[in-house]
């Protein structure tokens, strides 16, 4: 409240390690969070020695697809993992944030998976936060999602 957020607006990123640590106390502490308003994503999902049951069990609202998953969506192999992912997350009721865009056909190609959100240089560069406010300030949004009038900026 000391910025005047909402909770609504903030999401705690957590990595599965963190879980994997100690479940019941992560789980105590996401739900306190939850009940205030604050949304939670699970962090390079997948990469980590993960247990499908804590997505069950966790208050979750939306899974990252890590970047090497990304990369690999130009082969059958990586298409078949993100594919899987993707619709358990959907099935889920999760949203899905794609990690490591850099290329058109990674946009068109998750897009065509309904995932409508991405982070990575394809959008833009690590920068400033001066500039980080710039951007969005001459966006109509407070994010960038993607949808088919997607372009590179």
């Amino acid at each position: 409240k000391h910025n005047q957020v909402s909770a609504e607006r903030l999401e705690l990123e957590i990595t599965e390690s963190i879980v994997m640590e100690d479940p019941d106390f992560v789980a105590d502490i996401l739900y306190r969070l939850k009940k205030q308003g604050i949304h939670v994503a699970i962090d390079d999902f997948g990469v980590g020695f993960s247990s499908l049951s804590y997505l069950q069990k966790l208050p979750l609202d939306r899974l990252k697809i890590d970047k090497t998953f990304v990369h690999n969506s130009n082969q059958q192999s990586g298409r078949i993992i993100i594919e899987t992912i993707v619709d358990m997350a959907h099935k889920l009721g999760l949203g899905v944030v794609a990690e490591g865009i850099e290329d058109e056909q990674q946009v068109s190609y998750f897009t065509a998976l309904n995932c409508t959100e991405a982070q990575g240089f394809y959008f833009a560069r690590p920068m400033p936060a001066s500039k980080l406010m710039t951007l969005l300030a001459d966006s109509n949004n407070d994010c960038i999602r993607l949808d088919a009038s997607t372009s590179n900026k």
